[in-house]
């Protein structure tokens, strides 16, 4: 691939909030000019995980202002139950490439993904349906968000949004901590839970995870939502 130009539109993909027990995914896509990349990283962009919280709220201004497109795809807790994760995530994906092609009236040059679910057959579908599109370069690989400036901006902006999410959920249905199942908090925010109150939080509770489908059976019985047969996962 020729070098990147500094008026070309480079793309970068990153989540938030893949693995918990609480809260949507959110996927952001975040669109920059080639000549805007040492911008970003001339003001601190990073992977997110490596900042704090108020640092990578301050960055998000930042990004918005420098990015020609930002485009952010969410997926609550009942999709996530019904559907395989890796081809929601798929199609997310798909779905901010495409968004981007339309809005912008052309695709970008590069595309690069943090690595989003298992196989390296996701991968590829990726690539290929980028291409298709006529995405001349893509990348897809573990740690892009730490490898490349513009996925690091992608990861703060979908870590920002969703943190800010889960601060406003946590104001209506308690302080369950960070959502992950990890998170010694949040399992016993789960395991206080009594009926009526799943009847009122369902919704924001991904019911496929084994922590939850661990917990009492008389409430895992009466949930309306948990899938028959659907495998465990976490």
């Amino acid at each position: 691939m020729r070098k990147i130009g500094k008026h070309d539109m480079v793309l970068g993909i990153d989540e938030a909030g893949r693995g918990p027990l609480v809260g949507p995914l959110v996927i952001a896509g975040v669109a920059v000019a080639g000549g805007d990349i040492d911008l970003l990283r001339e003001i601190g962009v990073d992977d997110s995980k490596k900042l704090t919280r108020s640092r990578r709220e301050a960055l998000f201004n930042s990004i918005i202002d420098i990015a020609r497109v930002v485009i952010v795809r969410k997926a609550a807790p009942k999709e996530i139950d019904s559907e395989n994760l890796n081809e929601l995530s798929y199609r997310a994906i798909l779905g901010i490439i495409e968004a981007l092609c339309a809005s912008s009236l052309s695709c970008p040059r590069a595309i690069y993904i943090d690595n989003i679910g298992v196989a390296d057959s996701f991968r590829r579908r990726i690539e290929h349906a980028a291409r298709v599109l006529g995405v001349e370069h893509v990348v897809m690989e573990p740690k892009a968000d730490s490898k490349y400036t513009v996925v690091g901006a992608a990861s703060i902006v979908a870590k920002v949004l969703r943190d800010w999410e889960i601060l406003n959920l946590s104001r209506h249905i308690g302080d369950f901590g960070s959502g992950y199942v990890s998170d010694p908090k949040t399992v016993r925010w789960l395991n206080s839970l009594d009926t009526k109150d799943m009847e009122n939080i369902g919704y924001f509770i991904r019911h496929k995870w084994s922590t939850y489908r661990r917990r009492q059976p008389q409430i895992i019985n009466l949930d309306k939502y948990t899938l028959n047969g659907e495998q465990s996962i976490e």
